[in-house]
């Protein structure tokens, strides 16, 4: 898993989301680590929170709409 995550934080500072606003008290449900940058919280689930990269990798339920939160 270290790895894996290590790749993600990698992939997050290309990409220039580090450097973004961090979503305090929100962690990604996909990789559990702070939200920095845009904020993707699923309308029709209770509590489902996604970061930029997981969001564009790890499709959601197709028919469930996301607020975007800088």
């Amino acid at each position: 898993m270290k790895k894996k995550w290590k790749a993600h934080l990698e992939d997050a500072a290309v990409k220039g989301y580090g450097d973004d606003k961090m979503h305090e008290y929100w962690k990604c449900d996909i990789c559990d680590e702070d939200i920095r940058g845009k904020r993707f919280r699923c309308l029709h689930c209770p509590v489902f929170n996604l970061c930029q990269i997981c969001e564009a990798e790890f499709p959601h339920i197709p028919n469930h709409q996301f607020a975007i939160i800088e």
